[in-house]
């Protein structure tokens, strides 16, 4: 024999109240609910075969799934710890996770035993207020804030701010725009960047700079000894084999009268402007022959030399004489 229970649809169901201890069969979906002669279709009884119905199912102890999978839509919403030895496959993540994470590869992304990222960042931006530790790999795009550390490889891209040598001081001032480190290098090329020229500026800083102020400088040095020094003021341009007085003084034919002035002693203090086109200060000596400015006759000699000094000689082709001129007049000297 067997014992019918009271039937009928879910729908049905949800239409009564049944009696304490009575029992309700749904047509429909299978399910067996008990009445408390309160509760509005009665509870179920039959197990965990649906949790729709229930707003807020609990679980009185530890979750085994059996080797299957939870799926679907929706959100986790846990506190406490997320353990995995597996994969973790997610479009979003929103908390805190700790552990390692693995690429595909198997390669170690982030290492959780020693805090370090050790995978390639690529990403369109990264903020962080600091990065504390060791960043191994590339950086691809942009980085913005301070850097402290050390960094080896390439750097491809802009480098904005100023830099720092290991005692503070200032190299490369990135709000003036100006390097005021030395800089110690094997070779210097400097290339044009407007089709033009290329330019090397030397610029003396201080206002009001006197006419013999050296507003920059070129030295060739071995080690503290100074070989070469080349020069510039308001007055001339200096190339001098020490800094001393020895060399060759070119005049700025925009700022004094033109010309040349050689200094051959080094104890030499003449920064006077020359008075002629070549002005020596000291013997010549010269291996070769030395030519003298030759006129025609007197006629063109005088149409030439307008203003002739005391101390000039030259040859007339008349007569063939060697002549030289007193300040007063040019005399005969063969």
């Amino acid at each position: 024999m067997a014992l019918r229970l009271r039937r009928g649809t879910n729908a049905e169901r949800l239409t009564i109240t049944p009696a304490e201890g009575e029992l309700i069969y749904t047509t429909d979906t299978k399910k067996i609910f008990t009445g408390d002669g309160s509760t509005v279709g009665g509870n179920i009884v039959s197990g965990i075969n649906n949790l729709l119905e229930d707003a807020t199912p609990q679980l009185g102890g530890t979750l085994d799934i059996n080797s299957q999978n939870i799926q679907g839509t929706g959100n986790i919403d846990i506190t406490g710890t997320i353990t995995a030895s597996g994969t973790i496959t997610a479009s979003s993540f929103v908390g805190d996770y700790k552990g390692s994470i693995v690429g595909d590869d198997s390669s170690i992304l982030v290492d959780a035993v020693n805090s370090e990222i050790t995978g390639v960042v690529n990403t369109t931006s990264v903020t962080a207020t600091s990065i504390a530790g060791t960043l191994n790999g590339n950086v691809i795009g942009n980085l913005t804030g301070n850097a402290t550390g050390n960094h080896s490889g390439t750097l491809t891209g802009d480098l904005n701010g100023s830099v720092f040598g290991d005692d503070s001081a200032l190299l490369v001032d990135g709000v003036n725009s100006l390097i005021v480190g030395d800089i110690d290098t094997k070779s210097l090329n400097v290339t044009t960047i407007d089709g033009t020229d290329a330019e090397l500026n030397l610029e003396y800083a201080g206002p009001a700079a006197g006419s013999l102020t050296t507003l920059g400088a070129i030295k060739i040095n071995e080690g503290s000894t100074t070989y070469g020094f080349i020069s510039g003021s308001k007055t001339a341009m200096f190339l001098n084999s020490n800094g001393g007085g020895t060399g060759l003084s070119l005049f700025n034919a925009h700022l004094v009268t033109g010309g040349v002035k050689v200094k051959i002693e080094p104890a030499n203090s003449d920064f006077t402007a020359p008075t002629e086109a070549l002005e020596v200060l000291g013997n010549v000596k010269a291996t070769g022959a030395f030519m003298l400015p030759v006129y025609a006759d007197d006629t063109a000699r005088d149409a030439a030399l307008t203003s002739p000094a005391a101390g000039m000689v030259i040859f007339n082709t008349t007569g063939t004489k060697f002549q030289g001129y007193t300040g007063a007049s040019w005399v005969d000297l063969n």
